[in-house]
């Protein structure tokens, strides 16, 4: 099964990490169908008017595999972290505009973004091009974790609704589900 991300339902099943919505959204609840006891699903967000962590001008950059983005030296652990979002300004060519969450910092020189809602490929390979960005924080939004003794669902309930800014889904353990209902 594929993940079903898509801002007409009011619910979302997703069964794969990296994804990355957005835009605003009321959660009403999140159900976690794990696969073994102790799974776990992480949730961040990141907040578009934070002071950012660190920023570049014009930066050769290039993007490769649709979601890799290098840049010598611009993505030390104090300048980015998993779950943080970069929000691409403006590039040389005009393509890759936007803000996307880092899903894994493979080193000082490279991150890897999260898919945008069913897109599996956000950005457009470029070579050696000029890029300006900013590096938002992002914070945990919603952890969910099942029991460590049983294999159970488990059940958080908003009640009227947890607003988020964005939402990116992080991390999932293998073969577990998410179930998203919005308000």
């Amino acid at each position: 099964m594929a993940n079903n991300f898509s801002a007409n339902m009011p619910l979302w099943i997703l069964d794969t990490a990296g994804v990355f919505y957005s835009k605003p959204v009321i959660i009403r609840k999140i159900l976690l169908y794990p696969n073994a006891a102790g799974d776990a699903a992480t949730f961040y967000s990141f907040d578009p008017s934070a002071t950012a962590k660190s920023t570049a001008s014009e930066a050769t950059t290039t993007v490769s595999g649709n979601t890799t983005i290098a840049s010598t030296g611009a993505f030390t652990a104090t300048k980015v972290a998993v779950g943080d979002a970069i929000v691409i300004k403006w590039t040389s060519t005009g393509n890759n505009i936007g803000a996307f969450m880092v899903k894994t910092r493979t080193d000082d020189n490279t991150i890897v973004v999260c898919s945008i809602e069913s897109t599996t490929a956000p950005l457009t390979n470029e070579s050696s091009k000029k890029y300006s960005w900013s590096i938002q924080p992002g914070y945990i939004s919603v952890p969910v974790l099942s029991p460590g003794t049983e294999k159970c669902e488990t059940e958080i309930d908003f009640g009227d609704g947890l607003w988020v800014p964005n939402l990116g889904l992080i991390s999932l353990s293998t073969s577990a589900k998410v179930y998203i209902y919005l308000k």
